[in-house]
């Protein structure tokens, strides 16, 4: 049933969400339309329903309106006790009519379910509160805080008032209720406020009466296990009421003098009447304090007036400012409250009752699996970050734009150019193939596997349309989600992922335009960087394949690239878009967790004011950037999965840098994907980049000695073959510094005809050493591999679909010709004595596997479907498998 309500659901999170950050309300006219859509969506299913023969149950509708009326209770009360606003209590009323009782499963509350979402609601509030109270408030404030905290008045409260509303939870269970402290929690801030906002009389006799009542009739408050619980409860209850509260007053409320007083303001603090003055106090919600002080000292306070939840009115503001004038009032200033935006945390908690079926704090108490909640919250991590990026870049597109305003139309032109011949290039003159085996097979199967099955994992056992052995990927599987997104609409063949990774690489060559002006603001450099970067070799033949490096490189250049535009513009949004594309690049591959050190460094060499970092929003922004790489600490942690090859062994880091350091050094002066010049150009670059701005100068020139450290200790980080695509991220850094030496070479010549005339050598120059490159380029990386590759899809139509086929690695063969394969390490497990099929391919010549295709050879007859010779003298092929009689 929920999928009737869903989009209604989120269009009406997003449009009052937005209109309560920007404006300050959420208007009446979302409110009705999400109660006529609610009408017109259960007339529709009673019809469908009534139509269909299915019955109708007439208790589901008893208990929809009893919740819906209950939730419209509970929101009046909590705007009457100035919680939130009317505005909050109306949409969390139409909240509750729209997420179905369906959508409730853990912590099910029988005729209020939607105390769920309240639930859900509170606790990314007290958490974000928590963690700005920290960060925001002075030292000092959180020393008075705790001074109130361990005064004699407030722990004797606490104790009385915990103690008598806490007996009441213990109905809890007889209501349906999850009793566990979150909810209790919640249910002392409502009870509380219903007493002293609501009945103004009687408090004092009514908690000694229950006081005692409690200790007479219940039994069980004479035990270790509720002194225990009891001091849990006290805990919680003093972190929420005295720190997060306390301090929150002095967080989200602002100072305003008597003549300053406006309509609909809201008081943050209390007018009393004492000896014929009046004084003010602070104004907390739950103020047991005060009722305490009356417990204690028989006093009672005479306040001026009992202000309206919507805030003062003009006559309320005559009657202070009369007093003022006639000098009864102690004071000339008074708080004022300052409202934080209620609907997004509130649609937050929506998300989280239905994605999590129910009270999460109930999930994952009865949800032991934590494995299969992290992995599942993967692709919600990845869509956030995306989805949000899309619409925080298309909000702000104007103030982005103004950054390049200033960019001639003859060099836009010239930057099309060199675009569409390089897109053309991609996509109809390289050969679209695989070079990293077995990634990029695992790679296409990881992002079938996301659109198929919502999962971001590679398959070991598959039918013919579907995987039933997926396990969690070694890699951070960023890119793969990103893949995903276009399988699911234009197909999940590995043909789509190639032209993604060729038009990405295309729109790189932009990235890297857009990103040298903002850093030189110079057209010239800018347009020889994208030049450049479109003729390199070795990302014109990876531009066609389906390995991480080209994608990875793409949201470098984004993250760079936002870094830049945030350091020029100092918004808020801007950083945000930086952030989430920082953390999608490092939940791509596993070294890209280093660009967050880079970018920490770059900030002190690029910001001239790093103070503003300590704006509460960048706090934020910091915070939840730590939640969006949960991600790549579930794809490398040694619990789940494991990055693939790292050692940090000193003695392999060491054995493997000897290995490839100096092969590594050699490859940026050859010219089969690495042309001479470029080198030669960036250490000229380097040297006018010294002189200019030294230290931004040694951040691009550390940046490139570190990558270049990093892989010559990887066991496979040597610069050739397939692992030529770790040059990658030293790639983007060569660009920047030969641009700047190629430009600053030019000016050398002050005649501008000869610039020109040089210019075009050079670029012809350029495009000869791609055409040195191309047979490089056309050709595949192992010769033997790529045959194997070719072998495969021959093989398509000599398969039999109900057949299974076992092979060392599934996804070769499920990516390809799509047939139901199992690892080979279940062959006796899942032999079909009608079809087995087994794939010798080149991996049974390593040397860690020929003993386990030679036990399947001996243990079995091999009939030959199809064989082929490889170039070095080895048989592979698809072999019908027959067991012998000796098994």
């Amino acid at each position: 049933m929920l999928y009737y309500f869903l989009a209604a659901i989120i269009l009406i999170g997003l449009f009052t969400s937005y209109e309560d950050i920007k404006e300050g309300k959420i208007r009446n006219k979302y409110i009705i339309l999400a109660l006529i859509y609610t009408l017109l969506a259960y007339v529709f299913i009673i019809t469908i329903y009534y139509f269909g023969g299915v019955p109708i149950r007439a208790e589901y509708f008893i208990e929809f309106i009893i919740n819906g009326v209950i939730a419209l209770l509970v929101g009046f009360l909590l705007w009457y006790s100035r919680v939130w606003t009317a505005g909050d209590g109306k949409l969390f009323f139409a909240y509750s009519l729209l997420v179905p009782l369906s959508a409730y499963s853990f912590g099910y509350i029988k005729y209020f379910p939607s105390l769920v979402i309240l639930i859900n609601t509170f606790l990314p509030i007290f958490i974000f509160l928590f963690v700005g109270l920290l960060l925001k408030t002075t030292r000092q404030q959180k020393v008075d805080s705790a001074k109130k905290i361990l005064s004699l008045n407030n722990i004797i409260s606490l104790i009385i008032s915990l103690f008598v509303f806490s007996w009441v939870t213990n109905l809890f269970p007889l209501a349906g209720i999850p009793k566990n402290y979150f909810t209790v929690i919640i249910f002392l801030f409502i009870i509380t406020l219903f007493f002293e906002r609501i009945l103004h009389f009687g408090q004092i006799k009514i908690y000694a009466l229950f006081f005692i009542l409690r200790l007479i009739f219940d039994k069980g408050v004479y035990s270790l296990d509720f002194l225990a619980y009891f001091l849990k409860l006290s805990g919680l209850f003093v972190i929420i009421r005295y720190f997060i509260i306390e301090l929150g007053h002095e967080m989200f409320s602002k100072k305003f003098r008597i003549e300053e007083l406006k309509p609909k303001m809201i008081l943050a603090e209390n007018i009393y009447k004492e000896g014929g003055r009046y004084k003010k106090e602070k104004q907390i919600i739950i103020s047991f304090k005060s009722s305490m002080k009356s417990l204690l000292k028989a006093e009672k306070r005479e306040y001026l007036t009992d202000f309206s939840p919507e805030g003062l009115k003009e006559e309320d503001i005559d009657i202070i400012r009369k007093l003022k004038s006639e000098k009864k009032l102690d004071f000339s200033e008074i708080k004022i409250q300052q409202s934080m935006p209620f609907a997004p945390f509130m649609f937050l908690g929506v998300v989280l009752t239905i994605f999590f079926k129910g009270n999460v704090v109930n999930f994952f108490i009865q949800e032991k699996n934590f494995y299969w909640f992290a992995v599942s919250l993967i692709p919600v991590i990845f869509g956030f970050i995306l989805m949000s990026a899309v619409i925080l870049i298309f909000m702000n597109i104007k103030t982005i734009l103004t950054l390049f305003d200033r960019i001639k139309k003859k060099t836009w032109l010239l930057l099309i150019i060199v675009f569409l011949i390089s897109l053309i290039i991609r996509l109809f003159f390289i050969p679209h193939t695989h070079y990293v085996y077995f990634d990029e097979f695992e790679h296409v199967n990881i992002a079938q596997n996301m659109v198929e099955q919502g999962s971001l994992c590679r398959c070991f056992a598959s039918s013919s349309d579907r995987c039933y052995d997926c396990r969690i990927a070694d890699w951070p599987s960023g890119s793969h989600f990103f893949i995903s997104i276009f399988f699911f609409f234009f197909g999940s063949s590995e043909g789509v992922a190639f032209n993604v990774t060729a038009i990405l690489s295309s729109i790189s060559i932009i990235l890297m335009f857009l990103f040298s002006y903002l850093l030189f603001k110079k057209e010239d450099i800018a347009l020889w960087s994208a030049l450049l970067f479109a003729l390199v070799p070795t990302y014109i033949k990876f531009s066609g394949s389906a390995a991480l490096a080209p994608i990875s490189l793409f949201f470098v250049l984004f993250s760079f690239l936002f870094f830049l535009v945030y350091i020029e513009k100092k918004s808020i949004p801007l950083f945000f878009i930086f952030i989430l594309m920082l953390a999608y690049t490092i939940n791509i591959r596993p070294e890209n967790l280093i660009f967050l050190f880079i970018f920490i460094v770059a900030f002190f060499v690029f910001d001239k004011d790093i103070k503003k970092l300590k704006n509460p929003y960048v706090i934020a922004g910091c915070l939840v950037f730590l939640v969006l790489i949960i991600p790549y600490f579930i794809h490398v942690s040694g619990g789940i999965g494991k990055a693939p090859g790292w050692s940090f062994s000193l003695e392999s880091i060491k054995n493997n840098f000897n290995v490839n350091i100096v092969q590594n050094i050699k490859f940026w002066f050859g010219y089969r994907y690495s042309p001479v010049f470029y080198i030669l150009f960036a250490i000229l670059g380097s040297f006018f980049y010294l002189e200019k701005n030294k230290k931004k100068a040694l951040f691009y020139i550390g940046f490139f000695i570190l990558f270049l450290l990093l892989y010559s200790s990887y066991h496979i980080g040597g610069f050739s073959r397939s692992s030529i695509r770790y040059s990658f991220n030293l790639y983007f850094i060569l660009i920047i510094l030969a641009s700047l030496g190629l430009s600053k070479s030019l000016e050398l010549f002050k005649e501008k005809n000869i610039r020109y005339f040089i210019s075009c050598l050079l670029i012809i120059l350029f495009i000869f050493g791609v055409y040195l490159s191309w047979p490089y380029i056309k050709n595949p990386l192992s010769s033997e591999k790529e045959q194997e590759y070719k072998f495969i899809l021959s093989l398509k139509n000599y398969i039999p679909e109900n057949c299974t086929v076992f092979a060392f690695n599934p996804p070769t063969i499920i990516t390809t010709i799509h047939k139901k394969t199992i690892h080979e390490d279940y062959l006796e497990e899942y032999f079909d004595d009608d079809c087995s099929i087994f794939l010798k391919d080149v991996w049974c010549y390593e040397w860690d596997r020929i003993a386990r295709c030679n036990k399947i050879e001996n243990n079995y007859n091999l009939v030959v479907i199809n064989e082929t010779s490889l170039p070095t003298n080895k048989r592979m092929g698809f072999y019908y498998l027959v067991k012998n009689n000796n098994i």
